[in-house]
């Protein structure tokens, strides 16, 4: 794995878990199942993950600690990086993209929306058909864009695709303040 893919995953535990590994296994409000490293075991109950923290688990029932034990398990974070870089980055085609500060931007946002939706909400921006797609035109476009333009900028795209989602869901509201600092920081 790249550089600039290992920096990203950096920064992932960062907005994910504050780098705090006591948080890396823990259970949100409001889902089913418990999150690792930001994936959801309701959203892909069959990854190879879920076994390997269950035996964890039943070694150490309390989540806290269960989670500091994961973090020192090498195999389970290869295959969270390996899922995170197949679901996300690759489909992002992040890799063919020459600024390694856009590439965290859309690879942040992504994993939280999905990355068609990343790939939409930046196509908008940059004036390119929004079809959700990377190709050459996109990935073109993305190579000659001002990295503190297109951060200033997207920070806003994401902040007003959250506030579109909490006028449809507004149960998601709980969300507003980290989504907006998950954005800005990055």
């Amino acid at each position: 794995m790249n550089k600039k893919f290992i920096n990203a995953m950096e920064i992932l535990k960062l907005v994910e878990h504050s780098n705090r590994n006591d948080k890396l296994l823990h259970k949100n409000k409001g889902e089913n199942g418990l999150t690792y490293f930001g994936i959801y075991q309701s959203a892909h109950p069959n990854l190879r993950i879920w076994k390997t923290i269950n035996k964890y688990l039943e070694i150490e029932p309390d989540i806290k600690k269960c989670s500091l034990l994961l973090s020192n398990v090498s195999d389970l974070k290869d295959e969270v990086y390996k899922f995170y870089k197949k679901n996300f980055w690759d489909k992002m085609q992040l890799d063919r993209v020459n600024s390694s500060h856009i590439c965290n931007e859309m690879f942040i946002f992504g994993v939280n929306v999905g990355y068609v939706t990343c790939i939409k909400e930046v196509q908008k921006l940059i004036g390119v058909t929004a079809d959700g797609i990377i190709g050459n035109i996109t990935l073109g476009k993305l190579n000659q864009m001002d990295e503190v333009w297109f951060d200033k900028e997207f920070d806003k795209v994401e902040m007003a695709y959250y506030e579109r989602l909490i006028e449809q869901k507004p149960h998601l509201a709980i969300n507003l303040k980290g989504w907006f600092n998950r954005a800005i920081r990055v």
